[in-house]
């Protein structure tokens, strides 16, 4: 009986810590289910404002790009002045060089 007594103590001693291991334990788990959802909002406006942030981008490139299309229109459509100054520049050097040459 003396025996028995205790092993009965032991046995409840467990007992008790395993309650509140386990209360710990769901009290964690809770917690970490908790923080897995806020995680997966968070993701969730993360990723949409990567989304927003690429279509910002993409809109900005092709108005970008719209605007160099203009630009090379125009080049094409009324000439590069720099180019007509530039040109007008040689050519009578050219034609002096010619004659210079003939002579």
């Amino acid at each position: 009986e003396e025996q028995q007594t205790p092993m009965e103590v032991e046995t409840d001693a467990p007992a008790v810590d395993l309650k509140e291991m386990a209360k710990q334990l769901t009290k964690t788990l809770k917690h970490l289910l908790t923080t897995h959802r806020q995680l997966e909002n968070d993701a969730v406006e993360v990723q949409a404002g990567m989304n927003e942030l690429y279509r910002m981008q993409e809109e900005r490139s092709q108005h970008i790009v719209g605007r160099l299309k203009n630009a090379s229109s125009t080049i094409l459509t009324f000439g590069d002045p720099g180019q007509d100054t530039h040109a007008g520049h040689h050519e009578p050097e050219d034609d002096d060089n010619q004659d210079e040459t003939m002579n």
